[in-house]
């Protein structure tokens, strides 16, 4: 009987794709997103156009941070700057 439990990807093109792919959904769930939920809304964004400058409130994390808080939320060059000011980059 062949082992069943592994992944066959014919390229290595597939095969990033694929480790892209897990990286994402891995990182949904470290910071409690629903993965199937935050891809569907990222791609539906992404079709609509959302701009290149604004990519970074895609990420996993940002986009967490503004479905729980969408009034409290920084981008993360924001939060860069805010941290230089302070002192706590």
């Amino acid at each position: 009987m062949p082992d069943t439990r592994h992944y066959d990807l014919p390229s290595d093109w597939g095969a990033e794709n694929w480790a892209v792919l897990a990286s994402l959904i891995e990182t949904c769930k470290l910071h409690g997103v629903n993965p199937e939920a935050y891809l569907a809304d990222v791609m539906t964004k992404l079709v609509a156009n959302w701009p290149n400058a604004r990519l970074g409130e895609l990420t996993p994390w940002a986009w967490a941070c503004s479905s729980r808080h969408p009034n409290r939320c920084l981008t993360p060059h924001l939060n860069r700057k805010i941290n230089r000011k302070s002192g706590l980059s």
